[in-house]
């Protein structure tokens, strides 16, 4: 068989998976279906995964990873069903398993000898690490993928932009003001989606906010907001979050919390890690505007709008503490503070022994402000 002929089998199947893949959905990804694929159906299964894992966030979900991952005969199949346990572990929260799982994808993958697919796993190894405070093992594994790089014919424009985009929020959490600036440049000319280019202008406005240029930041985030698609609400919305920060840090308060109500009005209670990242902006800025008791009751309505409270457990630690500060000097507002607080330790179970632990601290914290 001659080389034109094989580049174009070669060609033709991978049209085959994407064609196979478009018809896939997260519905589709039965028990039953995935016992019953083919070959190019279980290809094309694996890379729908692969490109939608975070779609992947239920409890039930791991049973249906685990069981295309025993599917897959072929090694690089495998690889990728090991990555993507290890990033359904991230979106859940969980900074261990989902440690182990892609350093395991990164063994298999060295095996293999597949330099495009290890860039991409440490790079997602590193924002693992990033989000556990371990900044120095995250620079670690984002120096190697710069290494790797340069050693790939035709880097994948996808893993680029994601690894100078997590690289550059890495500098700037560093306090590089300039090394950030620079990856996240190279970021945006890597950028396809608006979404990836909305986002990236908004962490160079918030580069800028951090170095008190607050006139280059808001152009930022204003370009940022324009950039998205319309009905984009919800990505808008962490804009609409930096803009509130943005005037309160310039002390512009009504102007602040004119912002963090239009960062819930766009959330309307879709993201819950997102729900409480603002919660903490709006607590600040009752707290300057002296009205403290209305994020106490912001507070407790966010608890009806979260289905699974353990897995945003360490933001609930953050908020409680935050607010805890906020109303120290006001014993009833305290009380009403240690009430929420008590009946969330009653309704934790044993089995979240650190959670309950750490609730337990917020109630004795509480308790000596009062």
């Amino acid at each position: 068989m001659g080389i034109c002929c094989i580049i174009y089998i070669k060609i033709h199947m991978r049209h085959e998976v994407e064609r196979l893949t478009l018809f896939i959905s997260k519905m589709g990804m039965t028990e039953r279906a995935i016992n019953e694929a083919d070959n190019e159906k279980l290809i094309a299964m694996v890379e729908f995964v692969s490109q939608h894992i975070r779609e992947f966030n239920d409890e039930k979900d791991y049973g249906i990873l685990q069981l295309l991952k025993n599917k897959c005969t072929e090694k690089e199949l495998t690889v990728k069903m090991c990555r993507a346990i290890g990033m359904y572990y991230f979106y859940r929260n969980n900074m261990t398993f989902a440690r182990d799982k892609l350093r395991l994808a990164i063994n298999k993958t060295e095996e293999i000898g597949r330099n495009d697919l290890i860039a991409a796993y440490s790079s997602e190894l590193g924002l693992v690490f990033f989000y556990e405070h371990q900044h120095i093992l995250a620079e670690v594994e984002y120096k190697r993928v710069e290494k790797l790089l340069q050693d790939i014919h035709e880097p994948n424009r996808n893993v680029l932009f994601l690894h100078y985009y997590r690289y550059g929020i890495l500098h700037r959490t560093l306090h590089e003001y300039e090394l950030a600036d620079n990856a996240l440049e190279k970021a945006l000319s890597y950028a396809e989606e608006k979404a990836e280019k909305g986002f990236t202008l908004m962490n160079i406005g918030i580069n800028f906010e951090l170095q008190s240029n607050f006139d280059k930041a808001l152009k930022c985030y204003e370009k940022a907001l324009d950039t998205f698609e319309k009905s984009d609400y919800l990505s808008k919305s962490t804009v609409y979050n930096n803009l509130a920060e943005l005037y309160k840090a310039a002390g512009d308060y009504k102007k602040a919390l004119k912002h963090i109500n239009k960062a819930f009005e766009y959330l309307d209670n879709k993201d819950a890690s997102k729900l409480f990242i603002y919660f903490t902006t709006y607590t600040e800025i009752m707290i300057l505007l002296e009205e403290p008791e209305k994020a106490l009751d912001k507070f407790m309505e966010m608890f009806y709008h979260v289905e699974d409270i353990t897995v945003y457990k360490s933001l609930i630690i953050e908020g409680i503490d935050s607010l805890a500060k906020a109303v120290a000097k006001d014993v009833k507002l305290l009380k009403k503070l240690d009430t929420v607080v008590a009946k969330l330790i009653k309704y934790t179970s044993a089995e979240n022994h650190e959670y309950k632990k750490e609730l337990e601290r917020c109630l004795e914290n509480i308790r000596k402000y009062m």
